[in-house]
């Protein structure tokens, strides 16, 4: 399945060429835009109970299918956020690949899409109950909040990576602690991180979501008051509230 990103690091989008007969799946809402002779269709992947746990776990209810039955046209994606994307692979020697909620873009006709239990670790992490599980046969599209690095993890080493920083990884351990003790959990700023132990890879974003909703909060008015009076013919008060 012949693709290009283009417009990287900042304001990734991915054009897929799709052969007749292909077909790849894309999170509600990530079309840019797509060629004559591309069909899609929308469902509630993985019947009532799938839908359910991928709305859960940060994802859309729906996701769309694009084909293109008996010609060479090609589709772009890209995320709501900006950032990047980049591509990965499933089977033929490559093992599942987990990413976080709100990381996956699209994935080839071959893949498969699952959203699976992270337990605490995962709750904790503010990365949601659930984590997208990846495998089957084919390529996968992460997109992300900022640039996306790729950071290998030798055997027995350990990375540590902000929670809201995590893009994906594969074949790590990994387990969500807080950053040293509750005084630093409640005002350092980092409150808890993500640790991942080798062999494996792992895929950071330079930008947190969270953090930059945070920020953006605390610069938001939380109300506007006005008067307005027209002499002895009385007046009208208004508020204004966000």
């Amino acid at each position: 399945m012949d693709h290009e990103i283009h417009h990287r690091p900042s304001e990734a989008m991915v054009t897929i060429a799709l052969a007749p007969g292909e077909r790849v799946v894309a999170e509600a809402g990530a079309l840019v835009a797509h060629e004559t002779g591309i069909e899609m269709e929308t469902g509630a992947r993985g019947g009532v109970f799938g839908s359910l746990k991928r709305l859960v776990g940060g994802e859309s209810f729906f996701v769309n299918t694009f084909r293109s039955p008996d010609r060479e046209a090609t589709v772009s994606f890209a995320s709501a956020l900006p950032g990047d994307v980049v591509t990965e692979h499933v089977g033929d020697g490559q093992g599942e690949l987990f990413a976080q909620s709100g990381s996956f873009l699209a994935a080839g006709g071959g893949v498969e899409v699952d959203t699976t239990f992270g337990g605490a670790r995962s709750f904790l992490g503010g990365e949601g109950l659930f984590l997208l599980r990846l495998s089957g046969d084919g390529p996968v599209w992460l997109s992300s909040y900022g640039a996306i690095e790729e950071r290998a993890v030798p055997a027995g080493e350990t990375l540590t990576v902000d929670t809201g920083h995590v893009v994906g990884f594969r074949d790590v351990e990994w387990d969500v602690r807080r950053v040293g003790g509750l005084k630093s959990t409640l005002f350092s700023g980092e409150g808890l991180v993500s640790e991942f132990t080798g062999p494996g890879t792992v895929w950071v974003q330079t930008r947190s979501p969270d953090a930059f909703v945070a920020w953006l909060s605390s610069r938001l008015p939380t109300g506007t008051t006005a008067s307005n009076s027209t002499g002895d013919s009385g007046g009208s008060d208004f508020s204004v509230r966000f």
